[in-house]
């Protein structure tokens, strides 16, 4: 029916089995999917909320003592939730340096 080359027939099972390969990577990423998400909420768990967490709760971080720990309470409670995380940059004492060392252990929900 078809009279291919050798090289034909190699190139036809290879594109084949890219298509193939393709396909199966997709859907495995797919039924996946569940796992995945389970790993990315386990790394916020030991997260603190910034809109949420108690004095206590900041003053366990490395780098927020008490004093820091009020002015971060004080600014949420004149100015709202933060909305992101680079908000806290308005909080007096903390600047690029000290946001960088905390923003790995807070989060906003």
């Amino acid at each position: 029916m078809f009279d291919l080359t050798y090289q034909e027939k190699k190139a036809i099972i290879f594109l084949i089995s890219l298509i193939l390969l393709s396909l199966g990577s997709s859907f495995a990423l797919k039924v996946n999917s569940p796992v995945k998400k389970f790993f990315e909420e386990s790394r916020d768990i030991n997260k603190k909320d910034i809109n949420k967490a108690s004095m206590q709760d900041l003053t366990m971080i490395n780098g927020i003592g008490c004093k820091l720990a009020e002015k971060i309470i004080e600014y949420r409670s004149k100015y709202g939730p933060f909305k992101d995380l680079e908000d806290l940059k308005n909080v007096k004492g903390i600047g690029d340096f000290k946001f960088n060392k905390i923003k790995d252990f807070l989060k906003i929900r």
